[in-house]
């Protein structure tokens, strides 16, 4: 599994997303309120830290969209080094274990009406192979619940009706 340290974009108030725009090319421009014509490689990647000025933002500045940028990601996006070292140290066993053993990784997902959902929507930043990501969704799921996310005692669990008559092995 290839796990790649998000953008800070991604966590910005002021990006906005290619696929909600309709775009839905293999390298689309990535774009936000500050950049209207394309973010800068250099902030894209980390390799500037854009809670500071940066020529041609109009002004505009990193600003949370409301969800915590991972710590165990980057604690620093001000330095592109830090963010390869990071990237290199960093194995699925850590990735795994933040996500389904943490306090701090499951108050993100698993509690929330839609589980699976939040968590694909977390992990899709980190991983960009669209099986992989579905894979390792339902695989992540599945340890923190103990039954699938197409289950029907998923479908119980979370206030819904079975499809079939049994409930479980049957």
């Amino acid at each position: 599994m290839t796990v790649q340290i998000p953008s800070q974009c991604m966590y910005c108030n002021w990006w906005r997303s290619p696929v909600a725009a309709g775009d839905f090319s293999p390298n689309p421009t990535q774009t936000c309120t500050a950049f209207p014509d394309g973010i800068p490689d250099v902030i894209f990647n980390n390799e500037f830290d854009h809670r500071q000025p940066y020529e041609g933002d109009h002004g505009i500045q990193w600003e949370s969209d409301g969800e915590e940028f991972p710590a165990w990601a980057m604690q620093k996006v001000s330095r592109a080094a830090e963010a390869v070292r990071l990237a290199e140290a960093f194995d699925r066993e850590q990735f795994h274990h933040y996500w389904v053993e943490t306090p701090e990784g499951l108050a993100k997902w698993a509690k929330s009406d839609e589980p699976w959902r939040k968590l694909h929507r977390h992990l899709r930043k980190f991983i960009h192979d669209p099986e992989e990501l579905d894979r390792v969704t339902t695989d992540w799921f599945h340890d923190v619940f103990h039954f699938y996310p197409g289950s029907d005692l998923n479908r119980v669990t979370h206030g819904k009706p079975p499809r079939g008559h049994v409930v479980g092995p049957g």
